[in-house]
């Protein structure tokens, strides 16, 4: 707790993702020590890159049996939420549920890395790419979320506007105005359906100077209706843990959001801003 405020970190990596080494002991030491209360461990499963032979395994049941052990060890200090950032559901759908049948997620956050068929879009060179080309290639990651939208289990969609993270690093400009109304669409869904919409921290730190979506596009949510926010760093290592959180609730209450939430078994609870 900072300045009488709850922080929830609701969007982490350990070393069961392919892209972190950090060690789960680590990653909830330093959130006790970051003034982080409750945290959401979100390993990747990108299933069509796993079953692609792409990225290596995920092993669940140590994952878990981690998470439990921390539950056990920093009860009363740290609450601690067994979730999974799934990307491409839509892309393998059939094993992709039949994966949530087989573990008890207490939170699933849906993403969007790559579209059907093609690398993640860290992967590209934008460099090579035209402001037109940029924006034709956000075209298809929106119309892939809305797609992604309609699978069955969904309590989050996660860092929406992913891939101008990389277009903006490589200095492309998007005009975002031509994508207004199939973000609203994205938006309505999610509404419709109770689930959040993820505001991930690692913009702050990444280049983009903002989260994502940025703040244009959480007034949009809002005036779409939205109140279901929940706020992640994202990170991989342990700098990261909590960062940028307090910022984004800033944020968020500047555009009149009065709670963010956090999972709770069948649904959120709010947390005051």
């Amino acid at each position: 707790m900072k300045n009488g405020q709850i922080i929830a970190d609701l969007h982490t990596h350990n070393h069961h993702s392919f892209d972190s080494e950090m060690h789960p002991d680590d990653c909830f030491s330093t959130a006790v020590e970051a003034g982080v209360d409750i945290i959401a461990v979100t390993n990747h499963f990108d299933i069509d890159g796993v079953l692609d032979g792409i990225y290596a395994g995920y092993d669940v049941e140590t994952d878990k049996s981690e998470v439990l052990r921390g539950q056990k060890e920093y009860s009363g200090r740290l609450r601690i939420i067994w979730g999974i950032e799934l990307g491409q559901p839509t892309h393998r759908q059939r094993e992709a549920l039949e994966f949530l049948e087989r573990h008890d997620f207490d939170y699933v956050l849906l993403s969007l890395h790559n579209l059907r068929d093609v690398p993640d879009f860290s992967f590209w060179d934008y460099s090579k790419m035209t402001d037109e080309m940029c924006e034709y290639w956000l075209d298809k990651y929106f119309s892939q979320i809305l797609d992604m939208l309609d699978f069955p289990r969904c309590d989050a969609l996660a860092h929406l506007t992913y891939p101008y993270r990389y277009m903006k690093q490589a200095g492309r400009k998007v005009d975002f105005g031509r994508f207004r109304d199939k973000i609203a669409a994205i938006y309505e869904k999610l509404i419709a359906r109770g689930a959040a919409l993820e505001v991930n921290t690692s913009g702050y730190r990444q280049g983009m100077g903002a989260p994502m979506p940025d703040e244009r596009f959480l007034a949009l949510y809002r005036e779409c209706g939205g109140e279901l926010t929940v706020v992640g760093s994202d990170a991989h290592r342990r700098n990261d843990i909590g960062a940028g959180i307090e910022q984004a609730y800033g944020l968020l209450r500047r555009l009149g959001y009065r709670h963010t939430y956090v999972p709770a078994r069948g649904g959120f609870e709010p947390l005051p801003l």
